[in-house]
């Protein structure tokens, strides 16, 4: 196996208890026995919710329960199911420096240095009141995103990966006779952030996903690379980059009128590499060729779709067009993210015959598109020609 040298996700999933207080109890020892704190950069939380109120409610325990247990760590809370009881995914990573878990008024942050460089991970980014708007939602995460960065002299630029997790993401609405798509509102939000507050036209890996309900929520990675590193985009062969996309595969108006929607803004995959190793950010990879939908209600064809797009992605061929070759490759986490109850079997059967033993998360949640069944996202550990 490769070595990874970077970080890694762990998953571990404690079944439904007597109580959600019970099931966060035997949360804190999972945690525990298996990882030490100063190796855990943070940990993302799947809950299932019966609407916000109830999402709320288990996001205060959660959160109370990991500041008595482990101070200043880092958390996301999601409503996306995975089977009964909670799942979390615990970013660990052992050849780290002055791994430091950070807070600054309620807002909790990781920093640490590797061969790499510098690194800083903010998760759950997200608002604390139900009543606000989607786009209040969505513009207090990328308030909360721009002062952790400020904090450590990071900035938008510095964002290698993204993860942003939006409640009824293919929810629309009129609005004085224009119709909105929550998806759509929240790349055009994205987008006056990205064009306020980076310089530069480099953008991070990302996923953009649904969740059943709770806020908007923000989770991401900025590094400054040190002067040995590489850190470069990579385009798929099969796809158009997301970020040209054009206006007809986007849904519903601007939030401006007489202006064009905003394509998601965000890369097919992160490198990120230096010496002999490096690493990769999967984006949340669908069946798309071109802009186009592959595969019609047919979630095996989508799937093997998929699949082949995230191959090819990380193709050594690939990955040398941004002039590195690579020796060895090997994916070393992968989240599933499924639509459909009753497709669940069926993606597992065809991402096992594809993956074998590589850890797997299965997650319940809506894709961006009304046509999407499947995305999956993911890490790859690389190994270089010296």
């Amino acid at each position: 196996m490769l070595k990874n040298i970077m970080l890694k996700r762990i998953c571990l999933h404690v079944e439904q208890q007597n109580s959600f207080s019970d099931a966060l109890t035997a949360c804190v020892q999972r945690i525990t026995e298996q990882c030490p704190l100063n190796t855990i950069v943070g940990i993302t939380f799947f809950i299932k919710a019966c609407g916000d109120t109830d999402f709320y409610e288990k996001r205060e325990s959660i959160e109370q329960t990991c500041n008595e247990n482990f101070q200043n760590l880092p958390v996301s809370i999601l409503s996306q199911p995975v089977g009964d009881g909670v799942a979390m995914e615990i970013w660990t990573h052992e050849s780290c420096e002055n791994l430091q878990h950070k807070s600054w008024c309620g807002l909790n942050y990781t920093t640490y240095s590797d061969a790499f460089g510098q690194f800083i991970w903010g998760l759950g980014m997200s608002a604390n009141d139900s009543a606000l708007s989607f786009r209040e939602q969505a513009s207090l995460a990328f308030e909360q995103m721009k002062t952790a960065l400020s904090l450590e002299e990071f900035s938008f630029d510095h964002i290698i990966r993204q993860w942003n997790y939006i409640p009824e993401i293919l929810k629309t609405h009129t609005e004085n006779g224009r119709l909105y798509q929550n998806y759509q509102l929240f790349n055009d939000i994205r987008q006056y952030y990205y064009g306020i507050y980076k310089r530069n036209a480099v953008y991070p890996a990302a996923t953009g996903i649904g969740m059943d309900c709770g806020p908007i929520t923000i989770d991401f990675v900025a590094a400054k690379p040190n002067e040995n590193t590489l850190v470069a985009g990579l385009s798929n062969p099969n796809q158009i980059n997301a970020f040209s996309y054009g206006q007809e595969v986007l849904v519903g108006s601007a939030i401006k009128e007489n202006e064009n929607k905003k394509a998601p803004l965000f890369e097919r995959a992160k490198y990120v590499g230096a010496k002999e190793n490096a690493f990769v950010f999967i984006s949340g990879t669908a069946s798309i060729a071109g802009e186009k939908t592959i595969g019609l209600e047919d979630i095996k064809e989508q799937s093997q779709v998929t699949i082949k797009n995230i191959s090819d992605l990380t193709s050594g061929d690939n990955i040398q067009s941004i002039g590195v070759k690579v020796s060895k490759k090997e994916y070393t986490y992968l989240r599933v993210y499924v639509k459909r109850e009753e497709d669940f079997d069926l993606v597992r059967k065809v991402c096992n015959e594809k993956y074998g033993n590589i850890p797997i998360l299965y997650v319940k949640a809506d894709i961006c598109r009304d046509d999407l069944l499947v995305e999956i996202e993911g890490e790859t550990a690389i190994q270089l020609f010296s």
